[in-house]
């Protein structure tokens, strides 16, 4: 589930430049009418996130000590960096497939139940 937020993210971020533009700034100003959407419709949408780790912590793929409020905002702080750079640089070429395979790989071995038993 993770594995496919992510690559949907990023294709739409990709494709949508101008949607990654208001994600990247619209949603960090003060403006009333940003605001009241960032409190809804960006909060429904991050708590999706935070859904699909709680899922996992169920199924025990997830370590239970993961904070899944922390966690969503943590993945899309990675998502948002990588669409800005898309968005900024013609010279980042980084493929939708490689950038969803790298991080899902990098947040699964952190947040796996098997990565509390190897920490010492």
């Amino acid at each position: 589930m993770l594995s496919l937020f992510i690559t949907n993210h990023l294709r739409v971020m990709k494709k949508n430049k101008y949607l990654a533009e208001v994600i990247q700034c619209e949603l960090r100003h003060a403006d009333k009418t940003i605001k009241n959407f960032r409190n809804t419709k960006f909060t429904e949408y991050l708590a999706v996130i935070a859904d699909i780790i709680v899922l996992g912590q169920q199924h025990g793929s997830i370590r239970a000590d993961i904070n899944p409020d922390i966690m969503k905002r943590v993945i899309f702080g990675a998502l948002d960096e990588v669409s800005r750079a898309w968005s900024i640089s013609l010279d980042i070429n980084y493929s939708i497939e490689e950038t969803s395979s790298q991080l899902v790989t990098f947040l699964l071995i952190g947040l796996s139940q098997s990565s509390t038993t190897s920490q010492s």
